[in-house]
This record gives C-alpha cells, sequence and structure tokens, in this order.
C-alpha cells in the first residue's frame, strides 16, 4: 500500500462532500444515510485535531459516527488494523467499536479512509461532572470505575494516548466509555513512535514521541483521578478551581509546570479532607520528581474519599469548659488518707467541774418538777441552755478546733486559687486556639487568593485565545470564501466573454440584409427606427394576447431591456426574425470561447493572490498579538504570586511568632494550675482528716464519753 502522505480534504469540504451522501458513500452500505445537521441544514462537525466527526443514521436505522481524517497520520492504516485486532479479543465494557474504511468517502473525485464507529449515547466526563455536582456519591463511584478502566487497559497491554475528559463518555447508566484511538499504543506497535501528543492539560510537560506504549497514560490518570476524587469529596472545586468552559477538569497545563507555584494544587493540597490531601501530595511528587514516569494510581484511597472530616472530641461535661487535659488531672486526683483526728481532752482546764455541776443542778430541777411545775420546767430550760454555753466555750477551747478551722480556712483558700488559675489557663487556652484559627482562617483566604489569581489569569488567557481563536476562523472563512469567489469571478469572466463573443459575432449579421421573407424596405425602416437593425439589437420575441380581436401581438425584448412594437410587424414576421437571430445565435455559440485566455487568468489570480496574501498577514498578526498577551498575562501572573508569597510568609511569620508567645503564655499558666491543684489536694487531704471535729461530736463525747 502506498504510505506517501497525501493532503487531506478540510473539514468544510467534508461538510459539503455530505450534502449527498448517495454520491460520497456510493457503493457502500452508508449510501444515502440522513447526516445529523444544524441549524442552517448542513451537515453538523465535531471537529478535533486530527478530524471531524459526523453523526449518520444508514438507511437500515442504525446509527454511527463516521470520522473524517483532515490529516492523515503517519502508517494509519496500519495503527488502526492492529488496534482494531488487538481490541476485537477484549471483552471490556469501555470499547466502542469501529472499522477502518480505506475507500470511505468520496470528495472531490477521490476516495479517502474514515473510521465508522458505533454511535454512543453519552456525554463527555466534564460536562457529566457539571451535572452531577450535587451528587457526591455519584462523582465517587465514577472515580472508581475511572480507576477500574485504568486497571484494565494495563491489563490489557494498552496505551489511549490521549485519555483527557473529552475521550471518556459517561452513558446514561454511568458507565465509562473511551473513543478516539488515533493515538493508541497496542503491542503490535511496539517500537513505533507516538502519532499525537494528547491534550496540554492532561500531559506531563516533557512528553516527547518517543514515550509510546503501555505506561503513556499513567500521568493523565493521575490528573483525572484526583480531579474526581476533588470534586467527590468537595463539589464547590469545581467552580473555585476552574472556567466554565474551560478545557480541563481542576487541574491544567500550568499546575504542571510549576507545581509550588500552582494556586489549583495548591487547594487540593490544604484541603480538609485528608483522603485528598494524600493523593494530591502524592501527585505533587510525581510532578517534582517523575512527571515523565509516574507511578500508577493509588486507587485503595478511592472509596475513603468521601468519608465525613474527623471532628474535634468535645470537653468533658462538669469541668467548667476546661481543656480535655485539665479534666484529666481533676478525674485522676486521688489524695492520700490521713488518719482521723479526735479530741485529746473531754473537758478542757476550769470547765472541768463547771460542766458537771450545771448538769448536776438540772437532775434537781427535774426532781423538784413533781412541786412546783412551772418554775421547774424554767429552771429546766435556764440549765440546758447554760450546759449548751458551757460546752460550746469547751468545744471551743479545744486545741483540735482551732487546728480544724485552720485547716477548712486553707482549704477555702486553695479551692478558690485552683479555681481561679482554671480559669486563668482556661482563657489562656481559649486564646492559643484563636490564634491557630485565625491563622488557619488566613492560609484559607491566602489560599483563595491564590486560586482567585490563577483563575483570573486562565479567565484572561481564555478570552484571549477565544479572541484569537475567532479573528482566526474568520480569516480561515474570508480565505474558503475568496476560493469561491475567485471560482465565481473566473466563470463570471468567461460568460462576459462569451457574451461578448455573440453580441459581436450577431451584430455582423443586418435586418436589411437578411433577406427574411416578408421584411421589405418599409418595415426595415420601421425596425430602425424602433432601435433594431441588427440581430444583435434583441433578445427574443414575447407575445400577448389583444382581448377584443383575440390575435397575438408581437414585441421585441431589446437588449436595454425594454419591449417596443414595431408596426406592420405582426406575429409570423417576429418569428421569423426570432428565428434568424436565434439561428446566428447558435452558430456565435459554437465558436465562443470555452476558457479564459492565459492572460485574463493571470490577471485575475494576481488579484486574489493579493487578497490572500493580506488575509495571511492579518492570521500572522492574530498569532503574534496572542503570543504578546500570553507573556504579558504570565507577567502579571507571575509579579502577583510573587507579591502574594511576600505577604504570605510575612504573616506566616507574625502568626508564627504570635502563636509562639501564647503557648509559652499556655504553658506558664499550666504549670501555675498545676501548682494550684495540688494545694487544693494537699488542703482537701488535711481538712478531711478533721471531718470529726465538729460541736456535735464534742457534745456527744462530754455527755457520753465516746469520741
Amino acid at each position: 500500500m502506498d504510505q506517501r502522505p497525501r493532503s487531506q480534504p478540510s473539514g468544510a469540504t467534508y461538510v459539503e462532500a455530505l450534502q449527498n451522501t448517495s454520491l460520497c458513500f456510493r457503493g457502500t452500505d452508508l449510501a444515502g444515510a440522513a447526516v445529523t445537521t444544524d441549524s442552517l441544514g448542513r451537515p453538523r462537525p465535531i471537529s478535533g485535531n486530527f478530524a471531524s466527526v459526523f453523526s449518520l443514521t444508514a438507511v437500515d436505522g442504525v446509527r454511527y459516527a463516521v470520522k473524517c481524517f483532515t490529516r492523515e497520520v503517519q502508517s494509519q492504516a496500519v495503527r488502526y488494523r492492529a488496534i482494531s485486532e488487538h481490541l476485537a479479543r477484549s471483552t471490556y465494557d469501555w470499547v466502542v467499536r469501529f472499522d477502518y474504511v480505506e475507500r470511505g468517502i468520496l470528495v472531490e473525485g477521490h476516495w479517502f479512509a474514515i473510521l465508522r464507529m458505533e454511535w454512543v449515547e453519552a456525554v463527555n466526563l466534564a460536562r457529566w461532572v457539571e451535572r452531577n455536582l450535587g451528587d457526591p456519591a455519584a462523582l465517587a463511584r465514577a472515580g472508581e470505575r475511572f480507576g477500574r478502566l485504568v486497571t484494565e487497559l494495563a491489563e490489557a497491554g494498552i496505551g489511549h494516548g490521549d485519555l483527557q475528559h473529552g475521550n471518556l463518555l459517561v452513558t446514561p447508566d454511568g458507565s465509562m466509555r473511551l473513543v478516539d484511538y488515533d493515538g493508541m499504543y497496542v503491542p503490535a506497535l511496539a517500537g513505533m513512535a507516538a502519532a499525537e501528543m494528547g491534550h496540554r492539560n492532561y500531559q506531563s510537560p516533557g512528553r516527547s514521541t518517543t514515550q509510546f506504549g503501555p505506561t503513556i497514560d499513567r500521568f493523565s490518570a493521575w490528573v483525572i483521578y484526583l480531579s474526581l476524587l476533588g470534586v467527590a469529596a468537595d463539589p464547590s472545586l469545581w467552580a473555585r478551581l476552574r472556567d466554565q468552559d474551560a478545557e480541563h477538569l481542576l487541574l491544567a497545563e500550568a499546575d504542571f509546570a510549576d507545581p509550588d507555584a500552582s494556586l489549583r494544587l495548591g487547594a487540593l493540597l490544604s484541603h480538609p479532607n485528608p483522603q485528598l490531601r494524600e493523593v494530591a501530595e502524592r501527585f505533587r511528587q510525581v510532578l517534582v520528581r517523575q512527571p515523565d514516569s509516574p507511578p500508577g494510581l493509588p486507587l485503595a484511597l478511592g472509596s475513603a474519599v468521601t468519608a465525613p472530616l474527623p471532628q474535634s472530641a468535645p470537653r468533658p461535661e462538669g469541668t467548667g469548659g476546661l481543656p480535655p487535659w485539665i479534666a484529666g488531672h481533676l478525674r485522676q486526683a486521688n489524695p492520700v488518707v490521713l488518719p482521723p483526728v479526735t479530741f485529746s481532752h473531754r473537758y478542757p482546764g476550769v470547765l472541768r467541774w463547771t460542766l458537771p455541776a450545771v448538769l448536776l443542778a438540772w437532775v434537781l430541777l427535774v426532781v423538784s418538777a413533781a412541786v412546783v411545775p412551772a418554775v421547774a420546767v424554767g429552771g429546766a430550760l435556764l440549765t440546758a441552755l447554760a450546759s449548751a454555753g458551757v460546752a460550746l466555750v469547751a468545744y471551743l477551747r479545744q486545741p483540735e478546733t482551732a487546728r480544724a478551722r485552720t485547716a477548712r480556712a486553707e482549704y477555702n483558700r486553695a479551692k478558690w486559687a485552683e479555681s481561679t488559675a482554671a480559669r486563668v489557663h482556661g482563657e489562656v487556652d481559649d486564646r492559643t486556639r484563636q490564634v491557630v484559627r485565625s491563622a488557619g482562617t488566613a492560609k484559607a483566604d491566602h489560599d483563595r487568593e491564590r486560586a482567585n489569581l490563577q483563575l483570573e489569569h486562565d479567565r484572561a488567557l481564555a478570552a484571549v485565545q477565544r479572541a484569537t481563536q475567532r479573528a482566526v476562523a474568520k480569516v480561515e472563512l474570508d480565505v474558503r470564501s475568496l476560493t469561491s469567489e475567485h471560482g465565481l469571478a473566473e466563470r463570471a469572466l468567461l460568460t462576459t466573454k462569451q457574451q461578448e463573443h455573440t453580441r459581436s459575432y450577431l451584430a455582423r449579421f443586418t435586418i436589411k440584409s437578411a433577406g427574411v421573407d416578408g421584411i421589405g424596405t418599409t418595415l426595415v425602416a420601421n425596425l430602425r427606427s424602433h432601435g433594431i437593425s441588427t440581430a444583435a439589437d434583441f433578445l427574443e420575441v414575447e407575445y400577448s394576447t389583444n382581448g377584443q380581436y383575440q390575435s397575438r401581438i408581437a414585441r421585441f425584448v431589446l437588449t436595454s431591456g425594454s419591449r417596443v412594437r414595431v408596426p406592420g410587424v405582426g406575429e409570423v414576421k417576429a418569428g421569423r426574425l426570432d428565428s434568424w437571430r436565434l439561428s446566428l445565435a447558435h452558430n456565435a455559440m459554437r465558436t465562443q470561447p470555452t476558457a479564459l485566455t492565459p492572460h485574463d487568468g493571470q490577471v485575475l489570480k494576481n488579484r486574489f493572490e493579493q487578497r490572500a496574501v493580506a488575509l495571511k498577514a492579518e492570521q500572522a498578526r492574530a498569532h503574534e498579538s496572542e503570543r504578546v498577551r500570553r507573556l504579558e498575562l504570565r507577567k502579571t501572573l507571575v509579579d502577583q504570586q510573587s507579591a502574594l508569597a511576600n505577604t504570605v510568609r510575612a504573616a506566616d511569620m507574625a502568626a508564627a511568632r504570635a502563636r509562639a508567645a501564647h503557648e509559652r503564655e499556655l504553658s506558664e499558666s499550666k504549670i501555675a494550675f498545676e501548682r494550684a491543684q495540688r494545694e487544693l489536694l494537699d488542703a482537701a487531704t488535711l481538712v478531711g482528716s478533721y471531718k470529726d471535729i465538729t460541736y456535735q461530736r464534742y457534745l456527744r463525747l462530754v455527755l457520753t464519753g465516746t469520741k
């Protein structure tokens, strides 16, 4: 087979050809197929780097996607044959069946190859993600399905070569299909160079055509997998990290070239979800250490990506809102038990005989109560009060009572000091936590600012690219229009030349010398007076009916477009003159020019070539303007990122100093609290040993002698 490269039709040329499928697919089962059209009724293409794809429904009702190549890949037929044979042996549900037809479509008299594929009702991955942002579980399942797809590619020894959102289709049931096999690697193609480099937002910055094997998709797989995990863990990342019409998922080409300055990657690295952070950090290591030979995906993390974030443990109840470690100290406090203190004397000093005498008097009053009851009762009351007063004085003069009072006062002081120290330490701890939270908030603000800078840059860059695309598309449309206009101009000029030839030929034949039957000298004069002297002076004869006499009236159509009636020239004579002119016109057509002269053709070609040169210059200016604007935007982004980095460093240093100061204060307050707690425990131990030193206990001792 001839492998020499040849010029492929353009996408616009295919659109023209597909307006008649009976012709362009003649002799095939696609002949007469219905093409999906746009609002203008023209075949609607889906354009890519190498081809335009059209949707066709064959006469038997089967729908196909027909790929028409606008550029011929080296050894294209060999590659597709090997790919087809390899995929035919597979049972994977992501495979889209296809046929490579070398004599597939007839365009401008030549046959060109096409790829006929089964039609898949699905949307590309980016559009599917956008539609399912409200369903994190579905997004997580998509990550798992993609992981299985990548695993199956590796098991089959296949490298797709252009793994990206546009080539991953998601069907209504959630399954994934893989399309566009132009750059696919299968084992039979070992030793060949890559046919394409893949989408720039999914490829390693250092990828070359020499990298062509079963591992060429690993970098792209990391990019897609990390993006799917990201939106599954946090759907808000979709709007934060990309424009509405961006040609990427969460990460893009700029993030791979300079990962440390990447705001998008930074947002993933600092995300609260630990599983997402881990995968993002692994990808950052890939970018820094091995972008051209990354490892396989960490698929084990996929099932955990939507796990809820760990929540901080609540503070224990009943500790006054103290930090957990303080509550721990309070719960673990276990003071040493001292032996109980008892009264050492029943009667202190002079009170040894006073209290018994009072008691004796009280007994006598009770005995005499039978003689004088009222006096006895009053005396008993006075005696009881005197006894209690004497016992209270005796209790207060006990040495153990004074020591118990001192111990209890010290316990109350220690309790107040411990409560104050705990409150101070809690306040310092809260202030320290606030410093940490403020630092985290500042970091989040800086991350958002970095992300906004990148988003603004990407948005401006996309606007520049769209403007360039519009300008280039306009130029290309003008070039195509110019080609069409050139052809029309050639045909118009040739028609003019032919008409001039005919008029010149007819002008040589006068009516006077024509010898037309019935046209004598008088009628020749009448015709001349109405502007008709030669066969070139009129174009045809029109007839109308006279309503009154039902006769036909002849009128001559002059070259000026006006219509005249010549007296004496009726229907018959006018018909003879018209036949005479038509006979001469047919003779003129046999001798008229059928092509432009070289001189006329060159003059016309020069005029259009000048316009074509101007259009190419306009296209070059559009590309140069884009290049300059790209450089300006990149410089602006770098300057803004540098300024932000300086601000972040200053804020980090201030936050670190503040945190260090608060941590020192926290440590000091902790020491003070622990000291106060120890003093409280000692005071509690001591006061516990004086629990029996009470007035009631002393009365019992006095009355019964029992301690």
